[in-house]
C-alpha cells in the first residue's frame, strides 16, 4: 500500500464546491484547509500508478488550480520505493542527479 500527501489547491471563491467534490468522489482523505483555498489531502493506492491516477483525476476537478505531491510513502519501506521508482537500489539515476 502506498499513501501520499498532497497539497491541493482551489479557487478560494469554490472552496466549498471543491470540497464537496472530494468528498464525494472518494479519491482522498481531507485532512486539513484553509480560507486561502490549500487543502492538503492523503491519497492510497495499492501501487503508485493507482495514486498518480487519483492525483490528475483530482487536478481535473473544477475550480482545483493544482495538486501538488507533499510526501509518499510505502508500506514496504524505501528500498522497494527505489525499485518502483529508479529500476533498482543503486545511486541516483543521472537524470535526476542536477
Amino acid at each position: 500500500m502506498n499513501v501520499s500527501g498532497l497539497v491541493v489547491r482551489a479557487v478560494p471563491e469554490h472552496l466549498d464546491d471543491v470540497m464537496e467534490a472530494l468528498k464525494t468522489d472518494g479519491l482522498c482523505d481531507i485532512h486539513f484547509y484553509d480560507l486561502t483555498g490549500k487543502i492538503i489531502v492523503t491519497v492510497e493506492g495499492g501501487a503508485a500508478g493507482e495514486e498518480v491516477e487519483k492525483m490528475r483525476k483530482i487536478m481535473d476537478l473544477p475550480h482545483v488550480v493544482s495538486a501538488e505531491l507533499a510526501y509518499s510513502c510505502n508500506e514496504n519501506g524505501p528500498d522497494q520505493a527505489m525499485e518502483i521508482s529508479c529500476g533498482g537500489t543503486g545511486p541516483v539515476p543521472e537524470g535526476l542527479n542536477q
